[in-house]
């Protein structure tokens, strides 16, 4: 028989509570400094949304939609691309015979720089017009080979079967032209009690051209003083006449079409010389540098005072003026300002505006940049850099000297 002492039974039962306790209190401890934590309810499984279908619109382009200079009116309704839910400012993309261009979506050429492509939903017509700013889309893109005959211009489609070349369209970036396209929105009235800040000259467009180095009152330039489309016309055509025009440079109608304007033989321009020819827009093109130097001839082989004008007399009159200009002797900034002046007239444009030197940049300075090929038109000697340009289209250094010499003659107010 084995005999325990009761104090030390005791002293063993009060470790085995003490134990005990300080094993709850472990426990507690742990579960106060850890929280009890909730059960994390198990996520669903992600489903992969589907793709979303991609929209587009087609169209097919035959040679009888490429006007003279390139562009491309298609038979595409402009109302198609915004049924579609493209908008004006999408960049979008053109998927023709094995190219891929992405476009900005916009209402006219001057929306985007100069060279540069653009899908127009123009005002004048209700169907999509391709085109690049002062360029030649249809030649540049390859969709068809121009063939001249005179005064007469017919394409040759580039597809294999000769059928029309399908063109396809879709979204490449929702908005992603809109900041640009905003700041180009231009508005214009053809009612002159619109522009009363303006005199009948400044309505057309109609003004002398003084920069450095140019005779007194021997070049001035307008908008058209035979088309009246615009109901500009008379008030250039009435300018002329005020300012004894000798002679006019039309950069936009051929001869054989000036018989049909409606009024042409009550104009003063159709009484005094003239040369009419409506010069290729590419700037790039060999056509249009054969075009430039044979209205520069005339300066040399005729006395003023002259006059240029096209419809508006803002682009092609702008480039034709700015090289005479910087021939001249003319800043990077007369230059500018001049072609400036032009929005001003038309669409009440300020040196204060937002949209003045983004305007200046994507047109005149950009086609400058081009033509002269060079970046820095601020630091480079300009006369210089047209001088050359005109040599290397073909002018001989006396017919320059003979343009600098009759437009530094100066005639009477």
């Amino acid at each position: 028989m084995i005999f325990v002492n009761k104090y030390l039974l005791l002293g063993m039962l009060n470790m085995k509570k003490i134990k005990r306790l300080f094993l709850l209190l472990v426990v507690v401890t742990l579960m106060l400094s850890t929280g009890c934590k909730k059960k994390e309810p198990e996520k669903e499984p992600e489903v992969e949304e589907p793709p979303v279908e991609e929209v587009s619109v087609k169209t097919g382009v035959s040679e009888s939609m490429i006007n003279e200079f390139g562009n491309i009116f298609t038979e595409l309704k402009t109302q198609e691309l915004y049924d579609a839910s493209f908008e004006l400012g999408d960049i979008l993309t053109i998927r023709f015979l094995d190219e891929e261009v992405d476009a900005p979506f916009v209402t006219t050429y001057s929306d985007v720089t100069s060279l540069s492509t653009g899908i127009f939903a123009l005002d004048d017509y209700d169907t999509i017009t391709l085109a690049i700013n002062m360029g030649d889309f249809a030649t540049y893109y390859g969709i068809a080979e121009k063939q001249v005959d005179g005064d007469n211009t017919t394409w040759k489609i580039n597809s294999a079967s000769g059928e029309p070349v399908e063109m396809v369209f879709t979204l490449k970036e929702k908005g992603g032209y809109l900041d640009e396209y905003m700041i180009m929105q231009l508005k214009y009235s053809n009612v002159r009690e619109d522009y009363p800040q303006l005199s009948d000259e400044e309505f057309a467009n109609f003004r002398n051209i003084a920069t450095t180095g140019m005779g007194k009152n021997v070049l001035f330039r307008s908008s058209t003083t035979v088309d009246d489309f615009y109901n500009r016309a008379k008030y250039a055509d009435k300018a002329a006449r005020d300012h004894h025009i000798a002679f006019v440079l039309n950069l936009t109608d051929d001869e054989v079409n000036l018989v049909k304007i409606p009024g042409y033989e009550e104009t003063y321009f159709s009484t005094i010389d003239h040369l009419a020819k409506n010069i290729n827009l590419d700037v790039t093109s060999e056509e249009n540098k054969k075009d430039t130097a044979e209205f520069l001839r005339t300066l040399a082989n005729h006395k003023g005072p002259y006059l240029v004008h096209c419809l508006q007399g803002k682009d092609r009159t702008g480039y034709f003026c700015a090289l005479v200009e910087l021939l001249m002797g003319a800043s990077f900034e007369e230059i500018v300002d001049d072609y400036m002046l032009t929005y001003y007239n038309w669409f009440g444009v300020t040196k204060e505006d937002e949209s003045y030197q983004v305007i200046a940049d994507n047109n005149i300075v950009n086609t400058l940049q081009t033509v002269l090929e060079t970046k820095d038109l601020k630091n480079a000697d300009l006369t210089a850099e047209t001088y050359q340009f005109m040599l290397e289209i073909g002018l001989s250094e006396k017919e320059i000297e003979d343009i600098k010499s009759n437009l530094s003659t100066d005639y009477p107010d």
